[in-house]
């Protein structure tokens, strides 16, 4: 039923996306309301057929979702899906979203050893999951959250580079070590972390503990964070030599309790989490007054220009379009001249 292209595509997303369990996804989403983000821009740039979409909660509702997909199938499902998202199918480092304008980054990033060719991170030498951070911490605002599944590598590996990188520029608020049987239902046991990051008003030089390594009681390296808040390690961390032979040093979250329970296991973790989304504020202040004076920005509008939404004339300012009170004769005349602008644009 696939092109040959197509099916390129679906055959080397299925390598490396796995299903995300629907409380892990809940979960992330439970923690940005804990947070305080109600109404604003909201990006998945890796989101299959839009897992985490499916598991918004009502209290983001009134939030703007864009998604971005690499696989032309499980984009057209998400499409479908959620009609009312913005979804690109593309490749993430092919977009063009600005700098500092959505709210929070959430997802499940693809995990692996290979590089994305993106000229802006390609001095850097990232790994493909640490270049979704990257990039993600360089789109969420100022105060904003990213809160991702990656792989426990980020935190783990033995060189900091990528931790002193994002420590530059994001604050760690919280991590959960997931348990290698959380992906279980996609076939695959995967050591993986849910990173809660929130963004620095400025890069600063800083080198906490978390960029650093610890060791357990039983001798395995691990990051400092978990050396520290042992409790947001949903398991203990072992040496895999069932996989991997008596002599593996690969190491494991694993859960020996029978009665474990991934969902309140998370919901207790997210409780031990504490943030501030702060720019959402500067929303929710401008809303007091009226709700309809001000909405989450769209990104395809050019920054400092108006747009038409539901027959009202607003300007862009930054993460806001305000609504802007006009004559009749004004409105009517702005309306006629977006028309010409956007047929114009369209003609080009």
């Amino acid at each position: 039923l696939l092109t040959k292209e197509e099916y390129e595509a679906a055959r080397a997303t299925v390598n490396n996306a796995f299903y995300t369990a629907p409380e892990i996804a809940l979960a992330i989403n439970q923690a940005l309301v804990q947070f305080g983000l109600r109404r604003g821009n909201i990006l998945e740039p890796s989101m299959g057929i839009g897992n985490f979409f499916g598991n918004m909660l009502q209290e983001l509702s009134e939030s703007n979702l864009y998604g971005v997909e690499i696989d032309s199938l499980s984009g057209r499902i998400a499409k479908q899906l959620y009609p009312n998202a913005t979804i690109q199918i593309t490749g993430f480092e092919k977009t063009n979203y600005p700098d500092n304008f959505f709210d929070a980054v959430i997802g499940n990033v693809p995990f692996g050893d290979y590089k994305v060719n993106d000229i802006k991170y390609n001095q850097y030498n990232f790994r493909i999951h640490d270049y979704f951070i990257a990039k993600s911490l360089d789109q969420v605002k100022p105060g904003g959250m990213v809160a991702v599944v990656t792989s426990c590598g980020t935190l783990d590996k033995k060189n900091p580079m990528i931790r002193k990188y994002i420590a530059q520029r994001a604050e760690l608020v919280g991590a959960i070590r997931l348990p290698n049987t959380a992906f279980k239902e996609a076939g695959t046991e995967v050591a993986t972390d849910i990173l809660f990051l929130q963004k620095r008003e400025r890069k600063i030089e800083i080198e906490p503990d978390w960029v650093h390594l610890g060791t357990t009681e039983n001798g395995i390296a691990v990051n400092s964070y978990f050396i520290t808040y042992p409790e947001m390690m949903l398991g203990t961390m072992e040496l895999d030599h069932r996989t991997f032979g008596e002599k593996s040093n690969y190491t494991v979250c694993v859960n020996h309790d029978k009665d474990f329970n991934l969902s309140t296991a998370l919901n207790q973790a997210i409780k031990n989490i504490h943030a501030t989304i702060t720019e959402n504020q500067e929303i929710h202040s401008l809303l007091e007054a009226d709700i309809t004076q001000s909405i989450p920005a769209n990104p395809d509008v050019k920054n400092f220009t108006y747009m038409i939404y539901k027959n009202e004339v607003y300007f862009r300012e930054n993460s806001l379009m305000n609504k802007i009170e006009v004559s009749d004769s004004a409105k009517k005349r702005i309306i006629g001249l977006h028309q010409i602008r956007t047929i114009t644009r369209e003609l080009i």
